[in-house]
Formats: C-alpha cells, structure tokens, sequence
C-alpha cells in the first residue's frame, strides 16, 4: 500500500490535533501532551494541523490497529499507524519534509514555558526553600539535612532525630543478642524499652521527660507516647500507635507520631509528673 492510497481514502473521523493521543505527539512532533498548553493551541490556528483516522481495526478492548494522516493547512505530511495492546506499537512516516517541518515549529509554539514573577536572591533565606510540603531544611551538627517536619517544632527545631533514632535501635538489637529468649517477652517490657529508644532520638539540647504513657492521659488519646519534649516554641508529644508496640514496623522512623500538646511552659507539668529521662533496660 502507498501513502497516496491512504491520502485518497475518506476520513472515518477528523480532529484538531489537541485531540491526538500522547503517542502521535510524541512519534511525530518529538512533544508529549502534558508538555503542551492546550489554551494556547486551541487560541491559535489550531485547525491548521488536522488528524485524519483513515483505518481503524478492534481486536478486542484495548487492542486496535489504527492508520492516521497528518495535513497541514489541507496537505497532507505524514502517516502515523498505531497498533498492539492498547497503542504499544507505533510508527510515523513523514512524506513532506519541509510540511513536517512548519508542523513541529507550529507546535512548539504551544509548549508551555514557565515564567517567573520575581527572582530570588541567592543570600536570602527562603521559607519555601527551608519549608517545602512535608520536609523541611535543617541545619545539624552534620550540615543541611531533610528532615520530616513531623520532627521539627513550629520554629524549625529539631525534636526527633531519625539517625540517633537508629542508632539507638541498633544498640537495642545488640542488647537483645545477649538476652535470654523469655527475657523478651511481655508487653511492658517492650514499652520500656521502645520508650527509651525513642527518648534517646531526642537531641540533646532539647528538653525531654520519658513518659510510656497512653489511653490514662485524654491528652494522648490513642497515640502511646513514649516521650515528651519542650523547646522555646511549645511542648510535644513523641510516640507510636499502639498497632507498633509489638510490631516490627517500629524499626521505621515513618511510625513515629508527633503531637503539640500546648506552649513551653507546659513542658514543666510533664517533667514534674514523670520525672528524668530513660535509659534502655538491661537484661
């Protein structure tokens, strides 16, 4: 079959090209769609660039063989054949270079652009660089790091430190190697010693009182907390759900549950009513 055959058959349908599937834009404008401002293409002389299904063939759903002519400005430039398990197969036969050409200038015309309002100075502290979704920035002793803003107070102090958290933890299994089997039993056993794993993630600088508390204290609700620390800005509850007591799971810093529970002055009330903080257990 020739491209001439294709060209002189009737159309089955015709679109504009912002109707075209992501596969054709990309075969044969080197563009994807989502790289395109479609209200910038139907603003324009959208109609110059027309998408003529000239075959069509259903295996089954999601299966098809589909011959397509592209035409510029009535001219035709190419053919674009798509066929498999939903569009795998694809393939673009250009006819025209020079139409082919006006076509891709024609489109990227369309592609979008971002434009800035303002830029930043390089030596200003930038909230959304510092803040950004559920991160934020910090500096450690150890540089800039990432950190979970689950595990920073309102002011951007650090208040739980995963990797002090690990290390804690791998401690704790070093521990466990030396520890008779039924000496690891019962549930308040593993309180104590998740409480004081979770109390030694706290820095050092920050205020904390071990706690191993839950469902007697209404401020808790169903959050068992094993610690609660008090920076300049407020008073945090540090803890898991009661699901991870027992679960592997705790070894992840993603089970790891912060609450504000009120200002700094109400850090003092926790400290009076559960005194210093823990260390691990000892066998």
């Amino acid at each position: 079959m020739k491209p001439n055959d294709v060209y002189a058959m009737p159309d089955l349908d015709t679109d504009p090209l912002w109707y075209a599937p992501n596969s054709l834009l990309e075969e044969t404008f080197g563009a994807r769609e989502w790289d395109l401002d479609e209200e910038s293409m139907r603003k324009a002389d959208d109609r110059r660039i027309l998408v003529h299904r000239k075959m069509s063939y259903v295996f089954g759903e999601d299966h098809s063989s589909t011959v397509t002519a592209l035409t510029l400005d009535g001219k035709p430039f190419g053919i674009f054949i798509k066929a498999g398990y939903e569009g795998s197969h694809t393939h673009f036969i250009p006819t025209d270079a020079e139409l082919h050409k006006q076509a891709i200038e024609i489109v990227d015309g369309w592609r979008r652009r971002p434009s800035f309002s303002k830029v930043a100075d390089p030596a200003a502290e930038l909230d959304v660089l510092t803040f950004f979704h559920e991160t934020a920035a910090i500096r450690t002793e150890d540089g800039f790091r990432l950190i979970d803003l689950r595990f920073v107070d309102n002011a951007g102090t650090v208040i739980f430190d995963e990797k002090r958290f690990l290390q804690a933890f791998r401690e704790f299994g070093q521990t466990l190697k030396g520890m008779p089997h039924d000496e690891q039993q019962g549930i308040e056993w593993l309180k104590e010693s998740k409480a004081a794993i979770i109390s030694q993630a706290v820095p050092e600088s920050i205020r904390s009182v071990t706690v191993n508390d839950v469902k007697e204290n209404p401020d808790f609700i169903d959050l068992w907390v094993a610690a609660v620390v008090g920076t300049d800005e407020g008073t945090y509850a540090i803890g898991i759900h009661d699901g991870f007591i027992t679960g592997s799971g705790f070894a992840s810093g993603s089970t790891i549950h912060t609450e504000r529970l009120g200002g700094p002055e109400l850090f003092d009330e926790y400290a009076e009513r559960y005194g210093a903080k823990a260390s691990l257990p000892t066998p």
